[in-house]
């Protein structure tokens, strides 16, 4: 069975084809809402999918261009989602990206926990499945329903989800599908997303030819970061926190974005002579 399902895979997306992923998570989540919202640009009454739903779409970034996506909702109906993540290997190790969406409305923390552990061994299963050029493949995270009342906060969802993404190119972003496109924290995700397959795709290139890389004096290059970079600033947590966290190593994530807010952040709260000294002696925080 899966060596035919793969065999309809290659023929859906032969090689040459730009990107395709899959949207997976929790049922109830808003899977198949964001595929239609994407597709058609509005709001439609949708139930529990059960198997998949499969349209191209132009998703919206923070830059002039959308993002061409071959996307597949994939619904297990109301079953649980560990019933489902067996069948979906041969789709996951064939896809670009994975995006995972976690209903932040529910405060209930099983369904947290649970949401994490499904990933998990979602991400157990795939890995050792995919193609050695294709292991380092984004994982978009929206953390959805940021328009209702009672939320996990977006902090406490990026410490559930630390360990499992360590090590892997991978981003948390609030969304709500009912607001309109611009307002829906979608063109922040994608922008991100656009950026982090732009970088898998360099880093895809067979051994055999040697690859060249991104010039990072290239104005295009640097506008691409720097809108990516002002993606994340928007969602992600306040400096007081951000500060904090650094300050008890327990970011989840260090990288270039993350060394350039740090910077900032000490240089705007302490000021150009403390700001620099901690930015050299950051152990002077907590003396």
């Amino acid at each position: 069975m899966s060596s035919i399902i793969r065999r309809v895979l290659d023929k859906l997306y032969p090689k040459g084809h730009e990107y395709t992923i899959v949207i997976f998570g929790e049922p109830w989540s808003g899977k198949t809402t964001l595929l239609y919202l994407l597709k058609l640009g509005e709001v439609i009454q949708t139930i529990s999918s059960i198997g998949f739903n499969i349209e191209t779409v132009d998703a919206p970034t923070t830059t002039n261009q959308s993002l061409k996506l071959t996307a597949w909702d994939i619904g297990g109906g109301c079953q649980s989602i560990f019933n489902t993540i067996r069948l979906l290997v041969p789709y996951l190790a064939k896809t670009d990206a994975i995006i995972w969406i976690v209903d932040a409305s529910d405060t209930n923390k099983e369904y947290l926990i649970e949401s994490v552990k499904a990933l998990a061994q979602t991400l157990e299963r795939v890995d050792p499945e995919r193609d050695s050029a294709k292991k380092d493949y984004p994982i978009l995270i929206l953390a959805n329903k940021q328009d209702l009342p009672n939320l996990v906060p977006l902090h406490d969802i990026r410490e559930a989800f630390r360990k499992v993404l360590s090590g892997r190119s991978s981003c948390i972003f609030g969304t709500s599908l009912t607001r309109p496109l611009h307002k829906s924290g979608l063109p922040e995700a994608f922008g991100w997303l656009q950026f982090a397959l732009e970088n898998a795709t360099v880093g895809r290139r067979t051994p055999a030819v040697q690859p060249t890389l991104p010039d990072q004096r290239d104005t295009l290059h640097l506008m691409k970061k720097i809108e990516s970079w002002v993606a994340r600033a928007e969602s992600d947590d306040d400096p007081g926190r951000f500060i904090t966290q650094f300050q008890s190593l327990s970011l989840p994530s260090w990288d270039h974005y993350t060394h350039i807010r740090i910077a900032f952040l000490l240089l705007t709260t302490y000021g150009r002579q403390k700001g620099e000294l901690l930015i050299h002696k950051p152990q002077q925080l907590t003396d």
